[in-house]
């Protein structure tokens, strides 16, 4: 009696909320979980683990988002320890339920920025995504592409005269699989990458594109399946040929398409 009481105290005093940590370098992928006994998630095993994390925590600013770890040295953790600069360490946290793994929402996605030893833990601070979308550049460089992001107010294209409606048909990591549901023709290979998949106010970018999938920086989360419905949005290379062929929108190409491609003042003249 005893024992089932305390196999039955260890099932109650269990978090029903596993939390599951992917450290990515260069390739070499490690998987681990918060929970007491190692899952299979996402169709990969998770190997349970002494991993914690603080809250999510922004600057005064609202901009910059970290994050704090407290893992084992795992190998790909132990290279920031003897080595600097070491090679950067995507980490992405994702949220599930014990009693439905195929639900679960991305808590944090971002890199390691620093490592510091505590005993036989490492302790380590991450900052998310979008610091790398908040560095500050000039509003308008010399370059031969356009300056302007598709659809801001520089460049001008209504997005919604643009958009395609389509139905998921598979996913499969960040691949997303889709035919059109909104009695349009096929598109070019192509013609998505840099555009955008939305599903209500989710957004995802389109890294790749060819007639069948669209390959996403981040994959959508598990309210995102096959039958749902999203809208995608074409997007643009830049180049002057794609502002007149694809948008008829070269009054608003902010770009200078024949300035040299190497610096004369450096190479000289050939």
């Amino acid at each position: 009696m005893m024992a089932e009481y305390e196999d039955n105290l260890a099932d109650v005093q269990q978090s029903p909320v596993p939390e599951f940590f992917l450290f990515n370098a260069a390739g070499t992928v490690e998987r681990y979980t918060s929970y007491s006994s190692s899952l299979t998630f996402l169709g990969q095993y998770w190997t349970a683990a002494s991993i914690t994390r603080g809250g999510l925590k922004q600057d005064l600013n609202f901009g910059v988002t970290t994050l704090n770890i407290t893992t084992p040295i795992t190998p790909n953790i132990a290279k920031y320890i003897p080595n600097q600069p070491v090679e950067p360490i995507d980490v992405t946290i994702y949220r599930s339920h014990i009693d439905y793994l195929d639900q679960y929402d991305i808590f944090f996605r971002g890199k390691i920025k620093y490592v510091q030893l505590k005993g036989k833990l490492a302790s380590a601070q991450c900052e998310a995504k979008n610091k790398y979308m908040a560095a500050k550049i000039p509003n308008i460089i010399y370059q031969s592409n356009c300056n302007h992001d598709i659809y801001d107010s520089g460049c001008k294209v209504d997005e919604f005269a643009y958009r395609r409606v389509a139905n998921v048909t598979s996913i499969v990591g960040s691949k997303l699989y889709f035919s059109f549901t909104d009695g349009g023709g096929s598109v070019a290979t192509g013609y998505f990458t840099g555009g955008k998949v939305k599903y209500g106010n989710d957004l995802r970018f389109v890294t790749y594109a060819t007639g069948a999938y669209l390959d996403l920086h981040i994959p959508f989360d598990s309210k995102v399946g096959v039958g749902t419905e999203v809208y995608i949005f074409p997007g643009c290379d830049g180049n002057p040929a794609t502002c007149v062929g694809r948008y008829n929108n070269l009054d608003n190409f902010l770009g200078m398409p024949y300035i040299p491609e190497t610096n004369p003042v450096v190479w000289g003249f050939k």
